[in-house]
């Protein structure tokens, strides 16, 4: 049997409003955008390194690829992963809502 391996991401999120467009707040517990061709398929998991605005300390996530937006796609969207967090409740998600609380029920636009 071939097991598929994980792939390790580093991740630094040093904008608020950034923030605000990556993260998916809808996905059970919680998970981000990450722009850029990964070339990872869905189900695939990943494991993230996440640095939040002016934080040093860097949360680690296990996650797992939701959906894949191709380049060239249509609406000219931003290519990249969707992810979702594994742990409920987790330290990510928490950091995350805490950073955002004021603006997660808005209408701004996301990846």
């Amino acid at each position: 049997m071939m097991t598929k391996l994980q792939s390790i991401f580093s991740l630094v999120i040093q904008d608020e409003a950034v923030l605000h467009r990556s993260y998916m707040p809808f996905l059970k517990n919680g998970g981000l955008f990450i722009a850029g061709n990964r070339g990872l398929q869905i189900g695939d998991s990943v494991f993230l390194l996440l640095q939040l605005i002016d934080r040093a300390e860097r949360i680690p996530i296990a996650a797992k690829v939701v959906w894949v937006t191709f380049p060239g796609a249509l609406g000219n969207r931003t290519p990249g992963i969707g992810v979702q967090f594994e742990e409920p409740e987790g330290e990510a998600k928490t950091q995350i809502e805490y950073l955002l609380a004021a603006g997660l029920d808005t209408a701004t636009s996301t990846f």
